[in-house]
């Protein structure tokens, strides 16, 4: 941002490309220098004549005097996937799984139903989630992985029949797609998603969509779990169709040209 504000200083056109709004730096941590830089990112921001924006074109959060916005990609072309349906069901989590982003949910739904699942979480774990999941007697339910090179990560996605990316109702969060959802979607995962725009933006009508609640999440890992070998396999091929229609290939050819239009 800093080399682009420079740049319109002496005349040449610059182009950022917004994943995430720079207000999750301060809505991450409350009491850091953040409060005032990430404000202060959004100032550079705003000077750009075009900005892409990697997520849903209802956000409040938007930079620039031009505004193009583009849903994220899938990485179809590294992934093949199995439809794995057979009982236990796997379900993976790769990202952050943290208490505050989605992990206290999805303990309690754990805790709260008979259907059997085999979950694998895969990024730096909260403790609290490792100690949630103790108390509440799920632990042998979870395996942590920890850091992983991508390429395992990936695999656990194509070996699994539910992907999780249940956040809180954080305003960035409603609006920013993790990227993750993408993975989900080219690994033939059904992605457990909220139902924010954002996550709607990526998974379409091949997400299964969630209130940010345990008790929600609990209830339809149960329905999920009710499915026919049949009906399962199908949400799973659906999953991997909305992922090839919107390949990383596309989405950067798309990005090229919101940039020299």
């Amino acid at each position: 941002a800093l080399s682009g504000f420079f740049a319109d200083q002496r005349g040449i056109r610059w182009v950022p490309d917004v994943y995430e709004t720079p207000a999750q730096y301060r809505l991450n941590q409350s009491k850091t220098y953040h409060q005032l830089t990430s404000r202060g990112l959004e100032c550079v921001l705003a000077q750009a004549n075009r900005v892409v924006h990697s997520f849903h074109p209802t956000t409040p959060f938007q930079y620039g005097s031009d505004r193009k916005f583009l849903t994220n990609g899938s990485p179809v072309s590294r992934i093949d996937p199995i439809y794995r349906t057979e009982e236990p069901l796997q379900m993976v989590w790769v990202g952050s799984p943290r208490l505050d982003r989605g992990g206290e949910i999805l303990v309690r739904a754990l805790a709260s139903i008979s259907a059997e699942y085999d979950v694998h979480i895969y990024g730096e774990t909260d403790q609290g989630v490792v100690d949630l999941a103790s108390d509440l007697d799920v632990d042998d339910l979870l395996t942590f992985h920890g850091w992983v090179d991508h390429e395992e990560a990936l695999d656990a996605i194509r070996a699994a029949t539910i992907g999780y990316a249940v956040l809180p109702p954080r305003t960035d969060w409603r609006y920013a797609p993790a990227i993750k959802i993408g993975e989900y979607l080219a690994g033939g995962t059904i992605p457990l998603v909220s139902a924010f725009p954002g996550s709607r933006y990526v998974a379409a009508e091949a997400g299964q969509y969630v209130d940010p609640r345990w008790d929600s999440v609990a209830t339809d890992l149960t329905e999920i779990a009710a499915l026919s070998v049949t009906a399962r396999r199908d949400r799973m091929e659906a999953a991997r169709k909305r992922g090839e229609e919107i390949p990383w290939e596309q989405i950067r050819t798309r990005f090229a040209e919101a940039v020299v239009r």
